[in-house]
């Protein structure tokens, strides 16, 4: 038994994971599957539908309601009747069966009250589930651009290494063949192992930032794969912005960022929540109809007769004992608290507005700066090799030149990360 049990629950264990990290992934693909498999989306999805579900709930309690009664009972000690005989005794059993239908007429605003204060909460719900989509979809975008920068890291270090290696090989060529001395044969073969550390070093950091992009998006690795073989997009990701100043930047994010549109949820439910503590004194009203069969314990015989009644309940509190003074007084609170996490939010809003805008400036500038640097970098290289070729510079300088290149190609690419990495955050910030 212990052993069927085992194979049912590893076979599911293999349904639920069925899925894996594709082989070949992009960042549209990536944030696709993230929204499929993150538990913290699964979970706030979850508690929009248990709000939705309780507006069911107490909205069905303003509906008729039908339910069948029955009862039975044993009477040890039944009425004998009176002193001079002239009525007879009643039965000791007693029963009676039938529906009963209760129509709630009017609770003079309490139920709607209600009802808009769970609305509001489940339109909040939604506003919480939907910044959960959007801060999962920044954390994806970040790994996946991390991802690739890892990956152009790479490849810009094995051509490196390449090259490295091609120089030391011709080097010890011209060694063997009597036109160089054994030094600039060491020198580049100390800039090649060089270069073979910080390949290692990239290949290293690749498979950390793979295996946080997998993390991220929720799927195990295909069998028999692992980060190694995960590949990437071949092309940079891009992002579309609107040409906006901070003035515009801070109105779209009150627009559409769901913090605040939460916050305008909750608002709405402490208001109702306000007026529903308002109308606690306020009465009920409500309308009742029974029908059914009952014994008659005094006939003389057992007999069953037909009983029905028609009627209206009224009733009004009258004393709570301060119960809806302390939940006015709680409301209100309620409503101060969401004030002051509004202002929270607006002063936290204004810093990554600006941080953002600070860090695509940089990024656009650092950008065309290291495109020039790459340039040059490229042409010290070719004039150091020419150089090097009529015996007027020395392996060093080349090997320097070379370094130079690898630099300059990793801060371009360490620039466009940066471009794409403030871009998607910027979007965030203003709430796309």
């Amino acid at each position: 038994m212990r052993g069927l049990m085992l194979s049912v629950f590893a076979g599911l264990g293999l349904w639920v994971t069925a899925e894996t990290l594709p082989v070949h992934i992009d960042l549209e693909e990536a944030e696709r599957l993230a929204m499929l498999h993150s538990p913290l989306l699964r979970q706030a999805d979850a508690n929009v539908a248990i709000l939705e579900s309780e507006y069911g709930e107490v909205r069905a309690s303003g509906l008729p309601r039908l339910q069948a009664e029955a009862d039975a009972s044993y009477d040890g000690n039944p009425n004998t009747g009176g002193g001079n005989g002239d009525f007879g005794g009643s039965d000791n059993e007693s029963w009676r069966a039938g529906l009963r239908l209760d129509v709630p007429l009017t609770s003079f605003g309490r139920l709607d009250a209600r009802l808009a204060q769970i609305d509001a909460n489940a339109r909040a719900a939604e506003w919480g589930a939907d910044r959960v989509r959007r801060e999962l979809r920044l954390r994806v975008r970040e790994s996946y651009l991390r991802a690739k920068l890892a990956v152009e890291a790479v490849r810009v270090q094995k051509l490196s290494v390449e090259v490295l290696e091609k120089q030391w090989m011709e080097n010890q060529s011209r060694q063997e063949a009597g036109f160089i001395t054994r030094l600039p044969v060491l020198q580049s073969r100390v800039a090649y192992e060089n270069g073979r550390t910080a390949l290692l070093r990239a290949e290293r950091d690749r498979k950390l930032a793979v295996e946080a992009l997998r993390a991220g998006v929720g799927l195990p690795y295909p069998e028999g794969k692992g980060p190694e073989d995960i590949r990437l997009s071949d092309d940079w990701p891009t992002f579309a912005l609107d040409d906006m100043d901070l003035r515009a930047a801070r109105e779209a994010a009150e627009l559409t960022r769901p913090e605040f549109l939460a916050l305008e949820e909750e608002r709405l439910a402490a208001e109702a929540a306000r007026r529903l503590a308002d109308f606690t004194r306020r009465p009920d009203f409500s309308a009742f109809a029974t029908a059914g069969f009952e014994n008659d314990r005094f006939s003389d015989d057992d007999g069953v007769r037909e009983a029905w009644m028609l009627g209206v309940q009224f009733s009004v509190p009258l004393y709570d004992g301060g119960a809806r003074n302390s939940r006015i007084t709680r409301a209100e609170a309620v409503l101060r608290e969401i004030e002051s996490r509004r202002d929270q939010l607006w002063q936290q809003i204004e810093t990554d507005l600006r941080d953002a805008w600070s860090e695509l400036e940089l990024a656009d500038a650092v950008l065309e700066s290291v495109d020039v640097t790459e340039e040059q970098a490229g042409e010290a290289l070719r004039l150091a090799r020419e150089a090097q070729a009529n015996g007027r510079a020395t392996q060093l300088e080349v090997s320097t030149a070379e370094l130079d290149l690898t630099r300059a190609r990793l801060e371009r690419i360490a620039a466009e990360h940066d471009r794409l990495r403030a871009q998607s955050r910027w979007l965030y910030v203003i709430g796309r």
